[in-house]
Parts: C-alpha cells; sequence; structure tokens
C-alpha cells in the first residue's frame, strides 16, 4: 500500500495517562503512556488491517477464479470423455 493516511483528529492521551505514567516503575516511565496509545489506536488500527486484508484477499480470488473454472471444465470434459468411452466400450461385445 502506497497511500499516506492522515489522522481526521489530533491524538488525545487519556487524563489517566500522566497518572499511570506516574506509577509506572522508573525503569519505564512511559510505558503507561505507550499502553494507553496503543489501546486508543489499536480499534482503528485492526479496522484498517481487516480492509486491507479482504482488499488484498478479493484481488487474489479474482485473479485466481479464472484458472480454477477453467480446470475445473478441463477435468468435467476428461471425465465426461472417459464415461463415455467406457459406456461404449461395454456395450460393445
Amino acid at each position: 500500500m502506497t497511500e499516506v493516511v492522515k489522522p481526521a483528529v489530533a491524538l488525545e492521551v487519556p487524563e489517566s495517562a500522566p497518572a499511570e505514567a506516574a506509577s509506572a516503575s522508573t525503569a519505564a516511565p512511559d510505558e503507561a503512556l505507550v499502553e494507553a496509545l496503543v489501546q486508543r489506536l489499536l480499534p482503528g488500527l485492526e479496522q484498517r488491517l481487516q480492509a486491507a486484508l479482504r482488499e488484498s484477499l478479493q484481488a487474489q480470488w479474482d485473479a485466481l477464479l479464472p484458472k480454477v473454472m477453467e480446470d475445473l471444465e478441463d477435468t468435467v470434459r476428461d471425465m465426461a470423455a472417459s464415461t463415455v468411452t467406457s459406456a461404449q466400450s461395454e456395450r460393445e461385445p
């Protein structure tokens, strides 16, 4: 995908994020802030990922379907021809 997506609204950090960040361990004071951002962004990211995946799978399916149908038709023709040949050989003494 080459589309650049710009957020419609500025990211808002929940008011509880600074308090959570302050209570986090001193080794990772920004961990709570990161977690809050992830929780905020995750639903939108999931929706975009699902849409992109649907689009990709549909494109692959559309490209693959004609070949699958062609192979299926060839198989049915071969089976029909084999059945006719077999039936004719059974009738002939």
